[in-house]
């Protein structure tokens, strides 16, 4: 499999278990069920708007002063919690296993990627950057995989730090960045999707792509988060 069918078989842009915090954020998802949290976490969303379904299993939701633009599943084990907020579509519990069956799709993809040998392999330790830029040329065609702490150990972190296409397109569903430990992003530009072997903390910046994170997601702006749709094999 190519590092675009791990990042395609996971419909969700947000995935986390313990919990899913956005603050000041604005998601815009072109994907089914744009938003997942399972594992009886809980999910607070305050002053941000979500494009797209809203998915809660077994966890509190709390909604201040913000927007969903899309149906809410939420699990009757779960309290419902919604201040100066509005919500586009229905509200129902029916199709609970929606969050649970996707996050398990991401724990089978993240052991196949963790047995795939990237092109850039940092084995063992983090990787940190700052103020940089990093370009990636090539086409729909190509794919890129980054892993972080192969080894077992290991996070990464990007403040201030852009990720282009050379050539302008933004072909997002294509990068994946596995890391063993937590990613965390800070003031930066990022394409691709992220496969957090713990937490992901996106804060301000803008993200092109997708984040999962076996634990918590936070994702704090102004933050601009968008995921595209599967590609079809043409550009």
């Amino acid at each position: 499999e190519t590092s675009s069918s791990f990042s395609n078989a996971v419909q969700f842009t947000v995935l986390a278990s313990t919990g899913v915090t956005f603050t000041d954020a604005e998601i815009k998802g072109a994907v089914e069920g744009a938003v997942g949290i399972t594992s009886g976490g809980g999910f607070t969303m305050t002053d941000s708007t979500i494009e797209g379904e809203l998915h809660s299993y077994g966890s509190a939701v709390t909604l201040t002063r913000s927007w969903v633009d899309g149906d809410v599943t939420a699990d009757v084990n779960g309290p419902f919690t919604m201040t100066d907020s509005s919500i586009s579509g229905v509200v129902s519990g029916d199709d609970v296993d929606t969050a649970p069956n996707a996050y398990q799709t991401f724990l089978d993809g993240y052991d196949a990627i963790a047995a795939e040998p990237g092109e850039i392999a940092l084995t063992g330790q983090s990787h940190a950057e700052t103020g940089g830029l990093l370009t990636l040329d090539g086409d729909w065609n190509d794919s890129w995989l980054f892993k972080i702490g192969t080894g077992g150990t290991g996070a990464l972190t990007f403040t201030n730090f852009n990720v282009v296409m050379a050539d302008g397109e933004i072909y997002d569903d294509q990068v994946i960045w596995w890391t063993a430990e937590a990613a965390t992003l800070t003031d930066s530009t990022f394409i691709g999707t992220i496969y957090a072997g713990t937490s992901a903390t996106v804060t301000r910046g803008f993200l092109k792509g997708k984040v999962f994170g076996k634990s918590a997601v936070t994702i704090t702006g102004p933050v601009r988060a968008h995921a595209s749709k599967m590609r079809s094999g043409t550009n």
